[in-house]
């Protein structure tokens, strides 16, 4: 979003030895009832907005799309290739991953 890519802002913040944060494992649903940003990625399809969880404008349409495509029964290797034939990236520009698919389609699960 600022047009830096993120290597050259974690450099910067470790040169200016600015403490960053531990990743961790939490889930989507118990990220979406904290009122407060915690030290986790969001989730795919979110992002943190003033300290709570809201929609991201560019990946949510994405995260649709994906559940969209589970609810009618397709494979998540055919959910890979549907977004990739259509150009559709992951959050960090990359071509969608049988692993990321994946992540995003148990989340529909648990939520269910």
């Amino acid at each position: 979003m600022t047009g830096f890519g993120r290597t050259t802002i974690r450099n910067h913040l470790k040169k200016r030895e600015m403490a960053m944060r531990p990743n961790k494992c939490v889930s989507a649903t118990e990220l979406l009832r904290r009122p407060f940003k915690s030290s986790t990625q969001s989730p795919y399809g979110y992002c943190y907005l003033d300290g709570k969880l809201e929609k991201h404008p560019k990946e949510y349409p994405i995260l649709q799309i994906i559940e969209q495509q589970w609810k009618m029964g397709k494979l998540v290797s055919e959910i890979v290739r549907y977004l990739n034939t259509r150009g559709f990236k992951a959050r960090i520009g990359r071509r969608w991953g049988y692993t990321s698919v994946k992540k995003v389609v148990q989340r529909f699960n648990k939520t269910n």
